[in-house]
């Protein structure tokens, strides 16, 4: 079927490229009706449009209806002329055409000779008439001049309103150029990025690629529902590179920033010499240049374009705690007073008295890493400190554009990034050592445009695109074997360690490669009253990904043995160990797309747009392994006990590639090695799309739109993946709770001992209590509704008001539901050590007395194990992908736009909406669904529904660009001309504590989450469930926060309002619930120009980001995951305090040189 549909899909294209050779670019189009001075139509009119920086002329003739169109246009200013036999030549300059603009011109011929000419100078309307889509374009002059930190245009994408930003997926953010943005409720990767017409995007990860740097890009749009069928997602961001013109045209510029010119950081470490706050050593050079011209005049031009960043920053953020003196000496009095606990002072549970430790019971293995550790004199052991953090980053753009013919242009663009960010070992401070990263991208594209007849313009699109990541562990100068502990290390000089207020110590390795190829073609034809649009798209995506997210020993350490997890590291006792191999996947996946769209004029102040896209989900597959990493899971196999064929010691139950049971796809070429589906086929992705727009008094100043759409979210592939490339045999993960041998010996009481190291092959040991997440291939693809109503004015020229009603609708979210989780069994043991569940006894016993549910004995309680003991250290925490969530969003954008008119432009925005939804998992950031982000209870999933994770309920954005004018008086005019002053103001309401740990921004948990463990609290994993996904008790609803100012250390959250459960039981605290303060940013250029010669001049820049100080409460660009705004951890010693903040004010100056 597959085969047979991919060729009648070539067959279409060649059939459309027989017309012929069409290749194409994104742009605009031009459209509307002439008429003579007493409105009747003029049909048989020529309308041509002249692109007046390089001559490229289009012409087309008015159909029997008077009406016209000029599609595909490429962007920039135009000349539009009409001439007609008896009537005087009409023609109008200064329209400008912006990206994916539709304006309709409407042309009213004078009666005389066509010698004569009528000449009008006046810009397009502002008011959509056509176009259904709510959207706000972002020009070159913007981009140019507002103040942009980090010259990173993608963060602009936020200022169009209804968006906010979220995490990218754990680290592929190249850097964090790369933002994971959600548009009107939409999942983070839930917007589809094109870039000079052809998708711009990492089928890994499905963000976007790397766009060009700000001198580089000539505008970008984006656009919120109403897409006509031939755009893929919900909401859609389409920029395109700036081309040459027949002008030399260009510029030079360094960006400079230094920390001498910088704010403090406001929790900056405190140099103990001085008594003063550390500065952070920042220095920055951001530097290059553009050059585009003419080869041909007219005919042939050139663009290109570099940018280098080198930036060198010791950001003294970070905060730890790490033993004192005294408590090496076993007091722990000082650590356990409420001085260094927000909750208030703890007592060690015994056997412990008086806050104290004999020293003797110290595991050696904690001692020998503690040497090794920073030395603080503060009492809490806290220590304040930076991370170095050097990356290079170089961009290079090119592109070509070639005029052929009057009916034939073609254009080749390639776009290639790269980024270094090699942090060093940290010499005095190992926890501030972290991994070393390689980042590349490559985006070529070519396309044409091609005129089959004035009304008929066929346009196709060639692109290859890549991206690789490299990233290697830090070097900390010790493993956990050399410490003394009893485990394998696959690497050198690194380990994992995350304790409970106190220290952490992580870096995995990865290597990632996502190589698209992609074709696209689409023809647009004006038949009478009817614009017609159809095409499609092929392509096919090849990705690498070998990760150690659970390569290296990983012990956590939660406080649930004393009641402090500082104290429990130092006795070697550990909550949670997981340990794996090295994994990886090697996926193939094809996509194909086709789509028709008509746009009707049914009267001359009303069109309606309709039309269907068809993009089915086809297999992804791992293409290289000869067993695919994909798996089944049958519980009546379980519960028989049977065992898979390839591979003979997996646990009861698993099906594997080659198995009997298995839904496989058969390569019949390659037989003996059957592939396996990841994701299996569904054809049924059909997105009607429907709008209207009304010109409601025909004048072009009013419009009234509505639109209803459908799209299927393309997910990447890692977010396909979620975490089953981690499972047994592959990554072979085994979690352990509370082991018995803790940090010395984690293996111990284990069946077998320690598993590692392991190897693949059919008859390899599988570990222990190994962490699972069957395949589910036959999910229903997540699809979004969108629907808007709109309404737009021009107030005044060049003036425009927009009101718009958004709503977005998404069916079949993904989450994980448990299949193995710990039954809790109440009570304690009778006299011979039984313990009752429903009446009847379970398997195991314990002391007569003993609780039946501790930490100790989860595998025990496991479901599976309950059902099947003579099982139960085989199959630990396995999760079972379902797609049942959803989400709502329903918002109201008010917006106002000036064009620029007296040197000012003006832009501002205000968006009112409220998001719910269903949990997700990790969604919003690109990762799939994995086994550690399940229901909270998969009994009753209405527990986790509330505000969406990206959920914000007022944004405010306004942007204004002011030039000074210039003067009679030359002094004056010395003085005063050449100023322009650039403001950018966003402000939000704090995000929703998100309950994705990358986010930054956590709900209250009961302790350590991290991936691979479960929430905890102090004294063990209160549901006694093994769930990751717990949440506390909320006491007191009404006095949840304490001090709302938001102001640097002050006790945000409330401790006494929250609490843990009852053994066995859950929190009633709702999912994404608190809210963090108000944020905002506020960012002011000031420049000044000086002409040196025509077209030539220097400028010279300041800005200031934060231009006030002031204290936002926030993560700092570039922290770790693991940093949080508040203290959310319900054990920490920190709880609720507000702890990190944003930057404070950076200046930047910059010199440019423009021609």
């Amino acid at each position: 079927m597959e085969r047979v549909y991919i060729l009648l899909f070539l067959a279409f294209f060649i059939v459309l490229m027989a017309c012929g050779n069409v290749w194409a670019q994104a742009t605009a189009q031009i459209s509307g009706a002439v008429q003579d001075q007493s409105g009747a139509v003029l049909p048989g009119v020529e309308v041509t449009a002249t692109q007046t920086e390089t001559g490229v002329r289009r012409t087309t003739v008015t159909n029997e209806t008077g009406t016209y169109v000029l599609p595909n246009l490429p962007l920039g200013s135009y000349r539009l002329e009409t001439a007609l036999p008896g009537f005087r030549t009409f023609v109008q300059t200064g329209i400008v055409l912006q990206v994916n603009s539709n304006p309709a011109i409407k042309i009213v011929l004078q009666v005389g000779q066509v010698s004569e000419q009528v000449e009008v100078q006046a810009n397009a309307g502002l008011v959509e008439t056509r176009s259904l889509a709510v959207g706000q374009v972002m020009e070159t002059a913007r981009i140019m001049e507002l103040p942009l930190n980090g010259r990173n245009a993608q963060e602009l994408v936020l200022l169009g309103g209804a968006a906010q930003q979220v995490s990218p997926a754990g680290g592929y953010s190249f850097g964090g150029t790369r933002l994971a943005i959600a548009t009107a409720g939409s999942i983070g990767t839930g917007t589809d990025y094109t870039l000079d017409g052809i998708r711009h995007i990492d089928p890994y990860d499905s963000l976007a690629l790397p766009l060009p740097f700000p001198d580089a890009l000539a505008e970008f749009k984006t656009e919120i529902g109403g897409q006509s069928a031939s755009q893929a997602r919900g909401s859609q961001v389409s920029a395109v590179t700036k081309s040459g013109t027949n002008a030399f045209h260009g510029d030079l510029f360094e960006f400079v920033r230094n920390d001498l010119f910088n704010a403090t950081t406001y929790f900056a470490a405190v140099d103990p010499t001085t008594g003063k706050k550390k500065h952070s050593t920042l220095k920055r050079n951001q530097f290059g240049g553009t050059i585009g011209g003419a080869i041909l005049q007219n005919k042939l031009f050139f663009f290109g374009g570099y940018q280098g960043t080198t930036l060198r920053q010791d950001a003294k953020n970070m905060r730890s705690f790490v033993p004192t003196a005294a408590m090496m000496a076993g007091d722990f009095t000082a650590f356990a007073s409420a001085a260094c606990n927000s909750r208030g002072a703890v007592t060690l549970k015994s056997p412990f008295v008086n806050n104290t430790i004999d020293p003797k019971l110290f595991d050696p293995v904690a001692v020998k890493l503690v040497s090794y550790l920073p030395k603080t004199n503060n009492q809490c052991g806290e220590i304040l400190y930076g991370q170095r953090n050097p990356i290079d980053d170089h961009q290079w753009v090119s592109r070509i554009d070639y005029q052929a013919s009057p009916k034939h242009s073609v254009f080749g663009r390639v776009l290639a990034s790269y980024e270094d960010n090699l942090i060093p070992a940290g010499q005095e401070n190992i926890l501030s050592a972290g991994p070393n990263r390689y980042d590349r991208s490559y985006a070529i594209t070519i396309g044409s445009t091609y005129l089959l007849s004035p009304t008929t313009v066929n346009a196709l699109r060639v692109s290859y695109s890549k991206v690789t990541q490299n990233q290697y562990t830090p070097n900390y100068g010790f493993t956990a074997s050399s410490l003394g502990s009893k485990v394998y290390d696959y690497l050198p000089n690194v380990m994992g360690l995350n304790i409970t207020s106190g220290f952490t110590l992580t870096g995995n390795p990865r290597r990632i490669a996502a190589n698209l190829y992609q074709l696209a073609d689409d023809v647009s034809l004006t038949r009478g009253a009817h614009q017609f649009g159809f095409g499609g798209r092929i392509a096919q995506s090849r990705t690498i990904g070998e990760t150690g997210d659970t390569i290296l020993p990983n012990f956590t350490v939660s406080g649930e043995v004393t009641g402090l997890g500082l104290s429990d590291f130092l006795l070697g006792r550990v909550s949670g160990f997981l340990q794996g191999i090295g994994s990886g996947n090697y996926l193939r996946m094809k996509y194909v797309n086709l789509y028709s769209q008509d746009t009707w004029q049914m009267r001359p102040r009303l069109s309606v747009s309709y039309g269907l896209r068809w993009s089915p989900v086809l297999p992804l597959v791992d293409y290289r392994r000869p067993i695919p990493n994909v798996s089944n899971f049958d519980e009546n196999r379980f519960l028989q006990g049977i065992r898979s064929q390839v591979f003979v010691n997996a646990p009861p139950g698993l099906i594997y590639a080659g198995d009997t049971g298995l839904v496989q796809n058969n390569n019949g070429a390659n037989a003996a090695k059957p592939q396996a589906d990841l994701w299996k086929p569904y054809w049924k992705e059909f997105a009607p799309r429907l709008g209207l727009a009304w010109d409601v008094r025909g004048d072009g100043r009013t419009s009234l739109r509505a639109s209803y759409g459908i799209n299927y979210e393309e997910y990447g592939a890692l977010y396909r993946l979620g975490t089953s490339q981690q499972q047994p045999p592959w990554g072979s993960s085994t979690s352990l709770i509370s082991p018995t041998g803790g940090l010395d010996d984690p293996w111990a009481g284990i069946p077998g001992g320690n598993p590692h190291p392991l190897r693949l092959n059919p008859n390899m040991p599988f570990v222990p209590n190994g962490v699972y997440q069957p395949s589910n291939p036959y999910l229903t693809p997540t699809y979004t509704q969108t629907w808007n109503l709109s309404l737009q004015r021009e107030v005044a020229p060049g003036t425009l008001v927009s009101v718009a009603y958004i709503g977005t609708g998404i069916t079949h979210l993904q989450a994980a539901e448990p299949l193995n989780s710990s039954i809790y069994v109440p009570g304690v043991g009778d006299a011979s050590g039984s313990c009752f569940l429903n009446g009847s006894a379970v398997y195991f016993k314990v002391a007569p007395g003993a609780a039946c549910s501790t930490p100790g004995n989860t595998q025990d309680r496991r479901r599976l194990s309950l059902l099947r003991p003579q099982f139960k250290n085989e199959l630990g925490r396995m999760g079972d992908i379902v797609n049942g969530g959803t989400q709502s969003y329903n918002g109201a954008l008010l917006s106002i736009q000036k064009r620029a008119s007296r040197g000012v432009t003006v832009n501002a925005n205000y968006t009112w909406s409220h998001c719910i939804g269903d949990y997700m998992g990790r969604a919003n950031s690109g990762y799939g669904t994995s086994v550690d982000q399940a229901y909270q209870d998969p009994n009753n999933r209405r527990k986790d529904r509330g505000n969406c994770e990206v959920d914000a309920r007022h944004v405010f954005n306004f942007t204004s660009v002011t030039e000074t004018p210039k003067f009679a008086n030359p002094t004056v005019n010395m003085l005063g001309s050449g100023w322009r002053l650039s403001v950018l103001y966003r402000a939000y309401t704090g995000a929703i504590n998100a309950a994705n740990a990358s986010s930054g921004q956590r709900t209250v948990t009961l302790g350590s989450a991290s991936a691979g463990q479960r929430g905890n609290v102090a004294g063990g994993d209160v549901c006694l469930c093994d769930n990751s996904n717990q949440r506390p008790n909320l006491l007191l609803p009404n006095q949840v926060y304490l001090d709302k100012s938001g102001r640097p250390g002050t006790q945000y959250l409330n401790p006494a309002a929250f609490g843990s459960p009852a053994p066995g039981a859950l929190g009633n605290l709702g999912r994404v619930t608190l809210s963090l303060p108000l944020t905002w940013q506020f960012d002011v250029a000031l420049a000044r120009s000086f002409r040196v010669r025509e077209e030539h001049s220097i400028e010279f820049r300041a800005e200031a980001f934060n231009v006030l100080n002031s204290f936002r409460a926030g993560v700092p660009p570039g922290a770790p995951n693991t940093v949080s705004v508040v203290d959310t951890n319900l054990t920490s010693a920190q709880f609720g305090k507000i702890l990190n903040s944003l930057e404070p004010r950076v200046m930047q100056f910059a010199l440019k040189y423009l021609f």
